[in-house]
């Protein structure tokens, strides 16, 4: 046997071989096989149709020869343009204007609140409950002579230069005419008055 009978004997083998696989396992040659193909053939032949679920939900998707749109079922038309966003459209570019932002609005600002009066925030000074009605002593360290209003009347009081009249005022200064007192309490310790012979500021 020469190698050309080998190599043709091979070249057979490959050609059967493939002749079996692609006739579902089974050469024609052999016996049988052709029935069986024809057997698998009507099996397949047999199966029920394949049902997807988009054909159960667009029915109007089945193929029409017309072209055009069928009477006899109703369906929405696929060809409806999705709405774009609101707007104004441009000629020139043919697209839609955005429209502006909304604008947020201003915060209301409560009115601020009435100012107090100065006059009535601001505290009075004690009010001079007593006349100076004369002085006592030398020249150089006078006594001031002062009549002092009570809840029973009014009582006789002396008193020299730095001490205290009426708890709420102090003696800086005594002269012939006229007396100079100040007060013994915040904020009118730096205030000072002139009080009259006979009389009040």
């Amino acid at each position: 046997m020469n190698r050309q009978s080998i190599m043709l004997g091979l070249l057979a083998l490959a050609v059967v071989w493939a002749l079996w696989f692609y006739l579902g396992g089974e050469s024609p040659l052999v016996g049988g096989g052709t029935g069986r193909a024809v057997q698998s053939r009507e099996i397949v032949g047999e199966l029920p149709p394949v049902i997807r679920l988009t054909d159960l939900e667009n029915p109007a998707a089945e193929f029409n020869p017309s072209g055009g749109r069928n009477l006899f079922v109703y369906a929405e038309d696929r060809r409806i343009a999705v709405a774009g966003p609101k707007g104004r459209v441009n000629r020139k570019t043919g697209k839609a204007k955005s429209s502006p932002p909304p604008v947020a609005p201003k915060p209301v600002v409560p009115p601020p609140p009435p100012a107090r009066e100065t006059a009535s925030a601001q505290p009075t000074p004690p009010e001079v409950n007593f006349k100076f009605v004369g002085y006592l002593g030398p020249q150089d360290a006078l006594i001031g002579v002062f009549r002092v209003a009570t809840p029973d009347g009014e009582e006789v009081v002396l008193a020299a230069v730095g001490e205290t009249l009426a708890e709420n005022f102090r003696v800086y200064r005594i002269g012939y005419e006229e007396v100079e007192i100040g007060y013994t309490e915040a904020p009118f310790l730096n205030e000072r008055k002139v009080l009259p012979m006979g009389g009040q500021s």
